[in-house]
């Protein structure tokens, strides 16, 4: 299936290319991660409704690769599937974009889990860690993932965020106020449960999309 190629970016892996069967190295655990919402939000199993599948139906997959891993070491010390879990949000949609988003840390090699990622069908975005002059340092993909995620909105039926953060809440009511369904995969476990209220569908993941 096509992916378009937006300028600057790395190109996608080609079609057919074979998924490694064995987990890659996992990803440099970030150096803060914002604490779990304990806000009350709606009861589980309200936010779980039938997914809205389409023939045709145009999808996008964004993958928050800092927050998924952070998730999957804290429930299960296992990591994520990521091939897995593109053919469980797809099912059998057609997919016009996946991305994962990568934070690169000083001094850990990463290059073995990217190319773990294209291989499984994914364009790879990599950002370092900014430091400021003051010596405080910040990493996040977040202002990236919303504008490529309003991006898709306007080509695609249906955007999927791989992520339990709250932060995206507000580019959820986005996405659908534009016209697009906005799905959110993650481990409802420890995401945010308003997160999980405002999307269209939320794809449960759990000990079947480890390694």
């Amino acid at each position: 299936m096509p992916t378009p190629v937006v300028p600057g970016s790395e190109p996608s892996p080609a079609p057919g290319a074979r998924r490694p069967l064995k987990a890659p190295n996992a990803p440099a655990e970030p150096e803060e991660h914002p604490p779990i919402d304990e806000e009350e939000g709606e009861e589980e199993g309200q936010f779980l409704s039938a997914p809205h599948d389409a023939p045709g139906q145009r999808v996008a997959v964004l993958v928050d690769i800092q927050d998924m891993y952070h998730a999957a070491k804290r429930l299960h010390s296992r990591p994520l599937a990521y091939a897995k879990v593109l053919d469980a949000v797809v099912r059998d949609r057609t997919l016009i974009r996946a991305v994962a988003y990568v934070i690169d840390r000083d001094g850990v090699d990463q290059q073995g889990f990217v190319d773990h990622l294209r291989h499984s069908g994914f364009l790879v975005r990599r950002k370092p860690i900014y430091e400021r002059p003051d010596g405080f340092r910040k990493a996040s993909w977040e202002v990236g993932i919303a504008v490529e995620a309003l991006q898709c909105a306007a080509k695609c039926d249906v955007i999927v965020l791989v992520t339990g953060d709250p932060d995206f809440s507000p580019l959820v009511e986005e996405i659908t106020t534009r016209g697009a369904l906005c799905e959110i995969a993650c481990f409802p476990e420890v995401a945010a449960h308003p997160l999980l209220a405002k999307a269209d569908f939320v794809n449960v993941l759990g000990r079947e999309h480890l390694y």
